[in-house]
């Protein structure tokens, strides 16, 4: 495959925002907002080396970011989402536990709807362009109690995609070309585990889901990067490098 451009989508690295007042227990979704945001993650995803398409003059890896938070409006999820019934669907109006629930009114959902909508429709423009590969970037936390991999042990990047049926399959040869790049780097990977799947752009784009542990570039307690971070992101940069190579 030769892939000519690379577009990054990371849906949940939006602050999270102080205001929780929509929530009967402003304290506990804000603290479950905190723990599942994807913080600082578009640094560790961002290409150093800035690298063009000289062919046509254009950057060969965008970032493609949601500028609210997935309290707010989950951008990763589908319309009619099997999540829809615990609340966290494409607007989350409960907590995971269902301890804190938010209310949005009919004007507000209209609104957010329209931005959720208006965030895939870039998507898609993004990665119309043929040779076109689609990464979907996130973290998870530490302490999520499947993150393992089939033989039990823990996972540092979880790498996702859809059934090879899906337009959007990414191929064997992508799939290996990642994996085994980050257990050179020295990462315990899991294949569709703790997290599957991927997102979808536009019709026939491949797209694979990268998933970090947030052990290996955050402190979790105060969501600042760790200095492994920066050591990350110069693999992650070196990946972009492999993967425009093949």
């Amino acid at each position: 495959m030769n892939i000519k451009q690379i577009v990054v989508n990371i849906p949940h690295s939006a602050p999270v925002p102080d205001d929780f007042s929509k929530w009967s227990n402003p304290c506990l979704a804000r603290q479950e907002a905190v723990k599942w945001n994807d913080s600082n993650i578009d640094v560790v995803f961002r290409d150093p080396k800035h690298r063009m398409r000289e062919d046509i003059g254009i950057q060969a890896v965008l970032l493609h970011k949601a500028s609210l938070n997935r309290y707010t409006v989950d951008m990763e999820r589908l319309e009619n989402d099997p999540m829809e019934a615990q609340g966290q669907g494409i607007i989350y109006t409960a907590t995971k536990d269902g301890k804190s629930i938010r209310t949005v009114s009919d004007e507000e959902r209209e609104s957010l709807m329209g931005a959720y909508r208006d965030y895939h429709e870039t998507l898609r423009n993004l990665t119309a362009a043929t040779m076109t590969l689609l990464i979907d970037a996130h973290s998870y936390p530490s302490d999520y109690d499947e993150a393992g991999n089939a033989t039990g042990e823990d996972v540092d990047v979880c790498i996702g995609f859809n059934d090879e049926t899906d337009p959007s399959y990414p191929g064997k040869e992508i799939i290996d070309l990642v994996k085994s790049h980050f257990e050179m780097c020295g990462y315990k990977v899991g294949l569709n585990r703790p997290f599957a799947n991927s997102i979808v752009g536009s019709f026939g784009t491949p797209s694979i889901m990268i998933e970090l542990n947030k052990r290996i570039y955050i402190d979790e307690k105060t969501q600042e990067l760790r200095p492994d971070a920066y050591k990350l992101n110069y693999h992650i940069s070196d990946l972009y490098g492999k993967l425009l190579s093949m």
